[in-house]
């Protein structure tokens, strides 16, 4: 078994890819299984995504929703802020 390093990540070696190549990576899931892409066009259902990918916070304890209180980014440098998503004719702020 391979244990994690003990001293500090080194995170910007985790940031492999630009913001458009991490996007259109996250986002192909859909043609992977024949699903039709999003539109966003008038009249068209509305799936959106609501974030700012420029401010930089540091990921802490308080960030994590779940009842575990450990992460792999805990202390980390983290870049992007989500506002909400519009989803089924649903917006969550």
């Amino acid at each position: 078994m391979t244990m994690p390093p003990t001293e500090p990540w080194d995170w910007k070696a985790l940031q492999l890819f630009d913001l458009d190549t991490a996007i259109a990576l996250l986002t192909r899931g859909r043609n992977r299984f024949g699903v039709p892409g999003a539109a966003i066009k008038e009249g068209a259902r509305a799936n959106l995504s609501l974030f700012d990918p420029e401010p930089g916070y540091t990921f802490g304890e308080a960030h994590i929703l779940s009842t575990s209180r450990n992460s792999l980014f805990l202390g980390a440098a983290l870049k992007g802020k989500v506002y909400g998503s519009i989803a089924h004719n649903r917006i969550t702020l």
